[in-house]
């Protein structure tokens, strides 16, 4: 429960409310940034205050372990092993602990030695015609557990920084197990004969065991984290959202789930059933599940137009298969799963980057793209997702134009946009029975700060609720403590922990 909202009615008649919140709300509600960079090549004085900027506790980042062991190590559970380069994660860790954050963890490619035998050289590609992305042939399953346990040991805590004296790089305990599994830039081969086609069957008769194949990777990668750091956690790695790419036609994200979770349709469309052991004798181990709900069209409630595909919309459904898996023991351990959005963003145009998939420019006004990035925050907490990883932090020439700051002209500073203030201090409001009620996520987060939400009448701001947020810095109104008649909401922060902070302007949006 969020602690007693002091409520001021617009007649200045002062009365006690709650201010429970959704039953699938998450508890410990966390914000990131995945800055999309080469960390080793960061100027950490430059860099450092625009991440704080954003108020942001976690810092995703990807371990490209062919980057990291281009050679095959001796020894390769030892991080100490010289095979290994370990200097961009190392300054990644020292960013999030220069602005009080802790570091998310993308391992993902493999090292040319870590591939698969008879790796083709064609069937892959837009066109067909070119091998597998390197990196992503039939990884070894056994090589990628040595590897998290070597991860593990380097960033548990206790390895002595080596660029600074009497001083220990700071530990990693959030770890997702691969990127996009079911992509195939980042996991091959995806069919036992053939190719997948729209739909996700493969070509030539040929049978889907990505998910097995992952399923592997995964449990070996569970394991080798584990060994080291128990109370770590790890997550599938970031579903993506869509049946096609750049690289052409994809399996689906929840036809690749169902397979990887032993589950599969029922007769009534939408429903689940368990496999049995014998379908399905291998279980997936895991902690988390993360995804990559990117919403090119639509809002931040709108569902995907593709079959099993995931947008912003299709989170309560990530959910709920989730849980149908743990509830039927198909999956390892018996717990329930946290969920993360380890990339999500809302593109603005200008600069209007284009969609592959249509060829057309694609963006909001900055204004739209700050209000859906104030109530994706609020969505996505009460959907029960307990970490959200903007990505990314400035605008890149060679993606779309998601950053909370544009890209600047001739080497000058990057511009923040309207969203870095809406990630800094989202606030959402919707009318209800009798009134509305509002939610934030406050940057203003010790015991004796408040927050006070104002509401607009007519032409008049008024006070209409204060109240102190919980330690991760939501705060929830109770559902008619906003008069009817009023249009529009902020929220002012304050307190002896930092400086008083106004959120945007948001409009009440319809119950």
């Amino acid at each position: 429960m969020v602690s007693p909202l002091r409520l001021v009615i617009l007649s200045c008649a002062i009365s006690l409310i709650s201010a429970a919140a959704p039953s699938s709300a998450a508890a410990d509600f966390k914000i990131g940034i995945d800055g999309n960079v080469d960390m080793s090549r960061v100027n950490l004085q430059s860099w450092t205050p625009l991440t704080a900027a954003t108020g942001a506790t976690l810092y995703r980042t990807q371990a490209n372990w062919a980057g990291i062991a281009p050679v095959q190590p001796t020894k390769a559970d030892d991080p100490a092993d010289q095979a290994y380069r370990w200097a961009a994660i190392d300054n990644t860790v020292r960013v999030a602990s220069a602005v009080g954050g802790e570091v998310l963890l993308n391992v993902l490619r493999a090292p040319k030695w870590a591939e698969g035998p008879n790796r083709p050289t064609t069937g892959y590609g837009p066109l067909g015609d070119q091998p597998p992305m390197v990196g992503s042939w039939n990884p070894d399953p056994v090589a990628l557990g040595k590897f998290a346990t070597a991860i593990a040991r380097r960033y548990d805590g206790s390895t002595p920084d080596p660029l600074i004296n009497g001083a220990t790089l700071p530990r990693i305990r959030l770890f997702e197990a691969w990127n996009e599994p079911e992509f195939k830039r980042y996991l091959t081969p995806q069919c036992s004969v053939g190719q997948i086609k729209l739909g996700g069957k493969c070509s030539h008769r040929g049978k889907v065991i990505v998910g097995q194949l992952y399923r592997t990777m995964l449990n070996a990668f569970y394991a080798g984290i584990k060994q080291v750091q128990p109370d770590a956690i790890v997550s599938i790695g970031g579903l993506a959202g869509g049946n096609a790419s750049s690289m052409g036609p994809e399996i689906p994200p929840f036809q690749f789930l169902r397979e990887l979770l032993c589950l599969k349709e029922g007769r009534v469309i939408g429903s689940l059933m368990a496999k049995s052991e014998a379908e399905c004798p291998v279980k997936a181990n895991f902690d988390a599940v993360s995804y990559h709900p990117y919403t090119l069209f639509g809002k931040p409630t709108s569902k995907s137009p593709v079959r099993d595909g995931l947008v912003l919309g299709d989170t309560r459904r990530l959910v709920a298969t989730v849980k149908f898996a743990v509830d039927h023991s198909t999956v390892l351990p018996v717990a329930p799963k946290e969920t993360w959005a380890t990339e999500v963003d809302w593109l603005t145009c200008p600069p209007c980057g284009i969609v592959h998939s249509t060829g057309k420019p694609r963006g909001l006004p900055e204004p739209t793209a700050a209000a859906y990035t104030s109530e994706t925050m609020y969505r996505l907490w009460s959907w029960g997702v307990s970490k959200a990883v903007w990505f990314e932090l400035v605008d890149s020439p060679s993606w779309l134009a998601g950053g909370l700051y544009a890209e600047a002209i001739g080497g000058a500073d990057p511009v923040p946009k309207l969203s870095l203030r809406a990630i800094r201090f989202p606030v959402f409001s919707a009318k209800t029975r009798g009134g509305a009620f509002a939610w934030a996520l406050s940057p203003c987060r010790s015991a004796d700060d408040t927050v006070t939400f104002r509401a607009k009448s007519g032409t008049k701001w008024v006070d209409v609720a204060t109240g102190s947020p919980q330690a991760d810095g939501t705060i929830r109104t109770n559902t008619w403590a906003i008069p009817t008649r009023a249009t529009m909401v902020k929220a002012i922060a304050s307190g002896p922990s930092c400086e008083a902070t106004t959120s945007l302007i948001v409009t009440i949006q319809p119950s």
